[in-house]
């Protein structure tokens, strides 16, 4: 099937809003009318109750891995059922957004995206060998426009870029024995936790900020842009507020080696 004949899963209404509709559009009675909003406030507590059961699952498969939990854990979970309720929420998770219309980031695309260069001008490095397992997901790909303004709005460009409306990720870092091997410490995240994000308006090429050990790169030319006129800076201050006790100093230390007779 092609591509522009694909239904989509996700309907851009709210539920109200589609019963009003289904009900505007109809030739029902008023009492067909009511016996059908009694039917959608039935199928809607059918799925309020399945999907509340869904989600209490993905929570207790969360629970071990969670870095922000404000709970306390009563079970000693062992390496191969953390390894299980691992699999499940990657399992749950998928088949949640899935149904939700969210599609795979692939390989190929997040690959693309760090070799790009970023809408805001910033290269940013991210380092996957911290991480056991990645999966981002999208949903709502379209195309916009934006000026890029430079030398104070003497020059201007501008680009189109491909924009993700909805971005859900999920990443789980390795164990802390990976991380004392590699004898790295002061780790602002915790080792062997599982973060799980949702993101709005996403630039396809900007997707490397969503990682949370990204860390920005510069460039040569960037370095020497903003190097030189520090050093220039230092050496002025230096200078000037250094230099009349620098040249006292210089006097008395000509004087005591003879280079001077005036003391």
């Amino acid at each position: 099937m092609p591509d522009h004949l694909k239904r989509n899963r996700f309907i851009p209404f709210r539920k109200a809003d589609v019963i009003d509709m289904c009900v505007n559009e109809s030739k029902l009675s008023r009492d067909d009318i009511e016996a059908f909003r009694d039917l959608c406030q039935i199928l809607e507590a059918i799925f309020h109750f399945e999907f509340h059961g869904h989600l209490e699952n993905l929570k207790a498969c969360y629970a071990p891995f969670n870095p922000d939990s404000d709970t306390r854990s009563v079970i000693n979970y062992s390496k191969a059922e953390k390894e299980n309720l691992q699999k499940q929420l990657v399992a749950g998770m998928t088949a949640v957004l899935t149904a939700a219309n969210f599609e795979k980031i692939t390989a190929q695309d997040l690959k693309q995206a760090l070799a790009e260069e970023s809408i805001f001008q910033i290269r940013l490095e991210v380092d996957f060998e911290d991480f056991e397992d990645v999966i981002f997901f999208r949903r709502g790909e379209s195309i916009k426009e934006e000026t890029l303004v430079k030398y104070f709005g003497l020059w201007k460009k501008t680009f189109q870029f491909t924009n993700y409306d909805r971005v859900a990720v999920y990443i789980k870092f390795k164990e802390a024995e990976y991380f004392e091997r590699q004898n790295r410490k002061n780790l602002y995240f915790e080792p062997g936790s599982t973060v799980i994000k949702l993101f709005h308006n996403v630039p396809k090429a900007d997707l490397e900020m969503l990682f949370p050990n990204s860390k920005v790169r510069m460039k040569t030319i960037d370095k020497i842009i903003i190097g030189v006129p520090a050093a220039v800076s230092g050496i002025v201050v230096l200078v000037t507020k250094l230099g009349a006790s620098l040249l006292l100093v210089g006097s008395v230390i000509s004087f005591w080696l003879g280079f001077k007779d005036e003391e």
